[in-house]
This record gives structure tokens, sequence and C-alpha cells, in this order.
């Protein structure tokens, strides 16, 4: 099978090339390799200042997504360190950006996550409109391979008023009952990631982890479109 991970641009700050644009609306993701692979030592000690005080985050153990393990969630990470604040006005992630939305934007919000659990099949619906076009950003900050919690996606999820998105969107609370096999085994796609690299994805793409080591740590940022 052909490698579908995306080389990093030379110079991101002119956006994605044609190719990667259609390889993303197509498939619903794009890894970019060592896009942030200079900066990665500074924000993974942002990421870590957040979490020093326990204000800052939630600790939650939600239902059949993270099957009554821990994850501790920090919303808003991004306004909670200045290592991380400059990431919302990056010219490269505002060029990139632009390459995929259909009009104009604004930011929507940033998270941390640390997992000490697997993260069950779904879709990024909570407070998002499915009409209304999401994009996020993600760094994973351990290498991550398809056996120690890499994000996995289902291709072409992303289109998501089809029959195959929608049936799926249907049944991934009871992937075992309806098709036989439990979720490690759904057919997808793993993105395997090391520091500095970038995951997009659009918030329809069908995505899940498992087999992931305690305290893996997770930073997202997202952008919407306007719309009327």
């Amino acid at each position: 099978m052909a490698n579908v991970d995306q080389p990093g641009l030379q110079d991101l700050s002119q956006g994605l090339s044609p190719e990667q644009k259609n390889f993303f609306r197509m498939f619903g993701f794009l890894k970019i390799e060592g896009a942030f692979a200079n900066e990665i030592a500074q924000i993974d000690e942002g990421f870590e200042e957040t979490y020093v005080d326990e204000e800052n985050f939630i600790k939650q153990n939600t239902g059949y997504l993270h099957d009554g393990q821990d994850r501790h969630i920090n919303m808003m990470i991004l306004d909670k360190s200045p290592k991380l604040s400059w990431l919302k006005d990056d010219s490269r992630i505002h060029a990139m950006t632009r390459s995929l939305m259909p009009g104009e934007y604004e930011f929507a919000g940033s998270d941390g996550s640390m997992f000490w659990c697997d993260t069950g099949w779904h879709a990024d619906l909570y407070g998002a409109p499915l009409d209304q076009f999401h994009l996020k950003f993600s760094m994973y900050l351990e290498p991550l391979t398809h056996e120690t919690g890499a994000i996995r996606l289902i291709p072409g999820t992303n289109h998501y008023n089809t029959g195959f998105a929608k049936r799926l969107r249907d049944t991934l609370d009871n992937v075992a009952d309806v098709y036989g096999v439990p979720g490690n085994e759904i057919p997808s796609w793993t993105l395997t990631s090391n520091p500095g690299d970038l995951v997009l994805w659009n918030y329809r793409t069908i995505h899940a982890s498992y087999g992931g080591a305690e305290r893996r740590r997770l930073l997202s940022m997202s952008f919407r479109e306007l719309v009327a």
C-alpha cells in the first residue's frame, strides 16, 4: 500500500500544495512531518507548565469513548502559557488554514489532553454544526505508532452526508455488536507521528486511538468558517 503521509513544505507560510489540498479534501486528514520540529521543545515546556496547577484542567472518564479511564483535558490551553499562545497567530498555521477554508474563518479554541486510556471511534460534533467547516491542527508530544496510540482515521468520512459516513456515525458506540470485531480492528489508516509533526484533520473525519501508554499528550487548536 502506498504511503499517504504527505511531506512537509519547504515554506509552510505559503500554505499547502495543490496535491496536499486535494488529499485533505478527499480523505479528511493530512500529516506534515517536522512542521514544528524547531519549536517542539518550547511547546512541550509550555504544555507541561499548564498542567502544574490542577485548576487548569478537568479530569474526565467519559463513557464508551474512554472506557471509564482517565483523560485530563485542558481547555483554551494556548491562553495559559506564553510558550504556546503564539501558535494562534503563527503565519504557517494561518496560511494552511486559508488553503483549506472555503471563505472567512475564526479561531475556534484550543485544548490539551493527557490520556491514560484508549479513545473509541467518533467524529468531533459537540458545539460544531455539521454544515460548518471546522479544521483541527494537532501535535502529539510523544512518538506514536499503530501499537502505541497513534491516531487512526477512516478516510473519506469527512464527507459526512454520504450513506457510508452516516451509517458509521450511527453505529460507533456499538461496533462489536454491529460488526463483530473490537474497535481496534475497524478498518482505518494510522498516522504514525513524532514530536514536531503536525496533523490536520476535518472535524467530521471519524477517528480513534488504541494501545497508547499512560500520560500520552496531545495539543490541538481549531478554526471554523464564518457563516452568516
